[in-house]
């Protein structure tokens, strides 16, 4: 039988690799949270370092 789909040659994805404090990835989210009885909107500001994945995360009221 032949397949329906052709064979795959190269691969899907390609990583991107760069030195250490070259690249970062941002967000900024808001979000609603219950506490204490009510609900409060929290802001949240996330940075991933490219070369060794670090996660830095702050929180804003």
């Amino acid at each position: 039988m032949k397949p329906l789909r052709p064979v795959v040659i190269q691969k899907s994805t390609v990583r991107y690799e760069t030195p250490p404090g070259y690249q970062a990835q941002v967000n900024w989210g808001k979000f609603a949270v219950e506490w204490e009885g009510t609900t409060k909107q929290l802001y949240a500001f996330v940075m991933v370092h490219g070369y060794s994945a670090y996660n830095n995360t702050l929180f804003f009221r």
